[in-house]
């Protein structure tokens, strides 16, 4: 077998292999990457389609038994949505924790006449208590 015929067959096999995007999500798919401002390379665009796609199955089967009385809750697609499990732990839990240098400390040494109790409120370090509502709006607080 020469090796065209070869790369031909193998290029075929992984084509058929590899699932096809479902088009009655395309809208959908393209309304998310906007909303997300997902952008991808035209290698990566298949696979992260094909990630969005699976998830987008496991949502919508959840939901459907959410209605059934199967669970408490629903589900909905997010930022994450293009990110399998494996991805999604190395980027928000898999957190590096940078080691701790050992070396002198600088604290300094607590006094030992420190009194019982202190009123922070006569000192005017407290403040007293204000409505935080409608902050988000822009509205005035009291």
């Amino acid at each position: 077998m020469t090796p065209a015929v070869f790369l031909a067959i193998l290029w075929l096999v992984m084509a058929s292999s590899s699932p096809s995007p479902d088009p009655i999500l395309d809208a959908e798919w393209q309304k998310w990457k906007i909303k997300y401002g997902k952008t991808y390379s035209l290698e990566e665009e298949g696979q992260k389609r094909a990630v969005w796609e699976e998830n987008m199955k496991k949502i919508k089967l959840h939901n459907g038994e959410n209605g059934l009385g199967k669970h408490g809750f629903t589900m909905e697609m997010n930022a994450f949505g293009d990110m399998t499990l494996e991805e999604f732990r190395k980027e928000m839990i898999e957190i590096p924790v940078p080691t701790v240098k050992k070396g002198k400390s600088v604290q300094k040494r607590l006094s030992v006449n420190l009194p019982k109790f202190i009123n922070w409120k006569k000192r005017g370090y407290v403040t007293p208590v204000r409505t935080q509502k409608d902050r988000c709006s822009g509205k005035q607080a009291n």
